[in-house]
């Protein structure tokens, strides 16, 4: 009687423990998520990110007339001169980027001379 018990047990653990690893799951776990064969998501392109290069040099004469006075009335922004300008055709932004010591300030304005974003950072050679 006890032997039929222990095949029995013996048995059951045996089957339990192959039945285990022979079950075919196909997904897979990634950061928690499941990912399996039929997984449905899509990739989609690019076309969602903005565009890269929207950023143009442009000569001073292209910028309109009110900023144009603010640069060259306005002490702050006192060596204008030397840099470069660009305008940001996706925000509608002109950016001037003046080397001021050891940093770099970049001065983001609107079409009417106003400052509307600023920031400072090293010079890109030192970055």
């Amino acid at each position: 009687m006890k032997r039929i018990v222990a095949a029995a047990w013996f048995t059951l653990i045996v089957v339990m423990c192959f039945g285990q690893t022979n079950s075919d799951t196909s997904t897979i776990y990634r950061n928690g998520l499941p990912i399996s064969e039929d997984d449905t998501v899509t990739n989609f392109p690019g076309v969602d990110f903005e565009p890269l290069n929207h950023y143009n040099k442009i000569k001073f004469e292209a910028l309109p007339q009110k900023l144009q006075e603010e640069l060259q009335s306005n002490s702050r922004f006192s060596g204008w001169r030397d840099s470069l300008l660009y305008f940001d055709e996706v925000n509608d932004r002109y950016y001037v980027a003046i080397p001021v010591d050891s940093m770099v300030q970049i001065f983001g304005f609107d079409a009417r001379g106003n400052v509307v974003t600023f920031d400072e950072q090293p010079p890109p050679d030192q970055r």
